[in-house]
């Protein structure tokens, strides 16, 4: 399946890859957009260019209000979001930590996808036993 590009943002790529606690991601912002509707996730390089999504891989910016021409850097390290300004530009620059254990980018087949999320539909929490349509009883069995 072929998206369109996520056109509100420019995404640099992999910097420092495998290099614990400095291996992110560099991106930025064309236009005002809320960071909520975009996400990250990984993916396996494909002859054809593409990307194959691998599984348990993604990561939420959060509900977040950012100008355009704002730096986003996401690290793959721990740590808490940072908001400061770019050492050389001045403009508003937000550091991110994914939080993962170890590196991802050491092996040049996993890509990073920018992602923007076009529609949601979340779920219900359901006592066992009790499923809403009777089509659906069987299936925790």
């Amino acid at each position: 399946m072929i998206f369109p590009p996520v056109a509100e943002i420019d995404f640099f790529g992999v910097y420092n890859p495998g290099l614990p606690n400095r291996e992110c991601l560099v991106l930025q912002t064309k236009v005002a957009v809320n960071l909520a509707q975009l996400g990250i996730l990984n993916g396996w390089r494909m002859p054809n260019g593409q990307a194959m999504p691998l599984w348990d891989n993604f990561f939420w910016f959060g509900d977040l209000q950012v100008s355009a021409q704002t730096w986003l850097v996401v690290m793959t390290c721990g740590g808490k979001l940072e908001a400061t300004t770019h050492p050389n530009t001045g403009q508003p620059l937000f550091r991110f930590f994914w939080g993962r254990k170890a590196t991802i980018y050491e092996n040049s087949n996993v890509l990073p996808v920018l992602i923007q999320l076009g529609a949601v539909k979340i779920g219900e929490r359901h006592i066992p036993q009790t499923l809403p349509r009777p089509s659906a009883q069987g299936l925790l069995q």
